[in-house]
């Protein structure tokens, strides 16, 4: 807990031990989840594979053939590989260390280097707070490829109205495309959840 000194609106001594330790501890689990682990980066993309192609289960493709697909000796990637009935096909690759897995080691790396005392309720936001990140990642994901597909070339599979196509490009843009994006959404998310339940 943060503690105010009134008199002078700074952070007590205390508070700035507390504040420092929490970096330290963060830091050190951060750089622990992000080291190179043998064999992390290609379960990783075996995962998204099965996910992907479970998605496309419920698309309808009797106008193309699409399937996700693990590239051999490559960690943290997937591709999406369309091939219409006329013409050739189309490989999408998609780099999920720097889209998926770094945003969901940097929240894990927040909610575990808090030392609070109601584990239950820590344990209760971690939970809701990573199954709505892995929303919000799955939907960054999906977003670029529903414009990609919707762009008269290479493969033009979607008709999108305007109003949608801008909403689209205006969340890609603005939550997706930036580099900062990767920390700043994790830490808005956790930063949100913490709030919402200390009150």
């Amino acid at each position: 807990m943060v503690e105010l000194d009134h008199a002078t609106a700074r952070l007590t001594p205390p508070a700035w031990r507390s504040l420092a330790g929490f970096a330290v501890r963060c830091a050190c689990l951060l750089a622990l989840l992000l080291a190179p682990w043998p064999g992390l980066g290609e379960a990783y993309g075996h995962a998204a594979t099965a996910v992907g192609n479970a998605l496309l289960a419920r698309v309808d493709r009797s106008h193309v053939a699409m399937t996700f697909v693990t590239p051999l000796a490559t960690a943290f990637t997937t591709e999406l590989r369309a091939s219409p009935l006329a013409g050739s096909q189309i490989v999408v690759p998609i780099e999920l260390r720097t889209l998926a897995f770094i945003p969901t080691a940097a929240f894990i790396a927040l909610s575990l280097a808090e030392g609070l005392p109601h584990r239950r309720r820590i344990g209760v936001r971690f939970v809701l707070g990573l199954a709505a990140l892995q929303l919000f990642l799955l939907i960054s994901l999906v977003v670029p490829l529903v414009l990609f597909f919707a762009e008269p070339q290479p493969l033009h599979l979607l008709d999108l109205s305007r109003p949608v196509y801008w909403v689209l490009t205006l969340f890609y843009r603005s939550l997706v495309a930036p580099p900062g994006m990767i920390y700043a959404i994790p830490f808005l998310s956790w930063g949100w959840l913490r709030w919402r339940f200390s009150s």
